[in-house]
């Protein structure tokens, strides 16, 4: 399923990928803003307020028949209001839009009010017709061309320097902090989701691979000053001695061991790539020094993570960044 994610602020769209991630981990996610031509998805979720601000009372409903056809969505809308003549507006816009077959959450919400409403919108897309018919959003691809691509971006293989077992992923892919949701989704609504690449897939880890230095001196090609700034300051941690975890939350992290040639990660590279775009997500990021190898193969192991060579990660963050890459590593 792909869930596409229409005017929601940095923090929501990237708690909402986060949560997305634990509950579809196969599920594609794309979030954008108002102003960007939408993409093709199963499921929305729109912030509603921002939605009606954008077309106007009169015109909001319309736009989101013409924009969803039939399909589901989740719209996110306001906390009760004092104004008892607001509230009665408010009101009546959200039974408008229940009668729609849409489903209403107001903020602030727990990551559970989020799972429920997106169980009750999927809920809506299984009752849907199934013929859908591929369209210029969802790029046309016939499923032998899917097949060929996904082969040919297969992500990297290389030798575990620890056991990842699918029971401890699983366990771990199981659980989602409700306290960081919830934290997330009611600080101030200050900015908009990132533009930059939002609407596109976020690059897969493949077999090209980067050095270090390949990797740094690519960075001032960027168009990003975000991602140079975040990314630099990555690479200037990995120029020196020692294992470090980089978290972004109380689960989702990536454990970098660049003596061993090695990096584990947890965390989805779309959520990667928000980070990276952002200065105030990337404000937030945690780098913990590691004791030793051991200490770093313990905590990857204890949080379910994926190991991959560093130089396939540094490929694949340097393609976050839209860098221009050495020939021979395209």
């Amino acid at each position: 399923m792909k869930t596409v994610a229409v005017g929601l602020t940095e923090k929501e769209a990237f708690a909402l990928s986060l949560l997305l991630r634990k509950l579809q981990p196969e599920g594609a996610f794309v979030a954008q803003s108002l102003g960007a031509a939408t993409q093709g998805g199963d499921l929305y979720v729109i912030d509603a307020d921002a939605w009606v601000h954008e077309h106007g009372v009169e015109q909001a409903t319309a736009h989101l028949r013409g924009l969803l056809q039939g399909r589901p969505a989740v719209l996110l809308m306001a906390p009760h209001v004092p104004d008892s003549t607001e509230q009665a507006q408010a009101d009546a816009q959200k039974a408008a839009w229940t009668a729609q077959g849409w489903v209403v959450l107001r903020r602030p919400f727990r990551a559970e009010a989020m799972r429920q409403a997106l169980d009750a919108a999927a809920a809506h897309a299984a009752s849907a017709p199934a013929d859908h018919v591929a369209t210029p959003d969802d790029g046309g691809h016939s499923a032998a061309q899917a097949q060929a691509q996904a082969h040919s971006d297969a992500p990297a293989t290389a030798p575990l320097p620890f056991d990842t077992t699918a029971s401890q992923r699983s366990r771990t892919s199981a659980f989602f902090s409700s306290a960081f949701f919830a934290t997330t989704v009611q600080g101030p609504a200050s900015q908009p989701a990132p533009a930059g690449g939002a609407g596109f897939p976020p690059p897969e880890i493949t077999n090209a691979q980067l050095s270090l230095g390949e990797f740094t001196a690519s960075l001032a090609t960027s168009p990003s000053a975000e991602c140079r700034h975040f990314l630099g300051a990555l690479a200037q941690r990995l120029a020196q001695p020692g294992p470090f975890e980089m978290s972004f939350t109380m689960i989702n992290g990536l454990v970098f061991d660049a003596n061993q040639g090695w990096v584990a990660s947890n965390t989805p590279m779309s959520v990667l790539r928000m980070v990276a775009r952002s200065r105030s997500l990337g404000a937030h990021v945690k780098i913990v020094d590691l004791d030793a190898d051991a200490e770093a193969r313990r905590r990857a192991e204890q949080r379910g993570m994926t190991a991959y060579p560093l130089g396939a990660m540094l490929h694949a963050l340097a393609r976050v960044a839209d860098c221009q890459l050495p020939v021979a590593a395209s």
